[in-house]
């Protein structure tokens, strides 16, 4: 009914020791370059956007536009020494975030576009006349 069998070991412990050297990867060094080089990229390109005087004024007007149920509203602002004038339409039932947050984005992709405009075009063209006279 039961298994009475006895099993003996006759085996010597022992302890092995295995040395184990790392080594890193080819990526690794390929790695600190590349974050080195995206780094000096980022720095350059910080360089040449300057902006000398940073005055901001805004002045809004907000009309309602009943044919079209949308609210028009009109924006003139001075960056800097520039006038700029903007005209965004909100829809007659979004909430006071949704409206805040549309103005918000719509002034902030008018301002950089005026603010890249001026910043990295003369820098674009100079470049590419001194690569076409070449």
């Amino acid at each position: 009914m039961f298994d009475r069998s006895v099993f003996i070991d006759n085996k010597i412990p022992s302890n092995v020791t295995y040395n184990v050297t790392e080594k890193k990867a080819p990526t690794d060094d390929s790695v600190r370059l590349l974050m080195d080089m995206q780094q000096k990229a980022m720095d350059n390109l910080l360089g040449m956007v300057k902006i000398e005087n940073n005055n901001f004024e805004v002045t809004a007007l907000a009309f309602s536009d009943w044919a079209h149920f949308s609210k028009l509203v009109y924006l003139k602002y001075t960056l800097g020494t520039d006038h700029h004038e903007l005209k965004i339409t909100l829809r007659q039932g979004a909430t006071e975030r949704e409206m805040i947050n549309k103005l918000v984005d719509e002034l902030s992709k008018d301002i950089a576009i005026h603010v890249l405009e001026a910043a990295i075009s003369p820098k674009i063209i100079r470049t590419l006349m001194e690569g076409s006279i070449k």
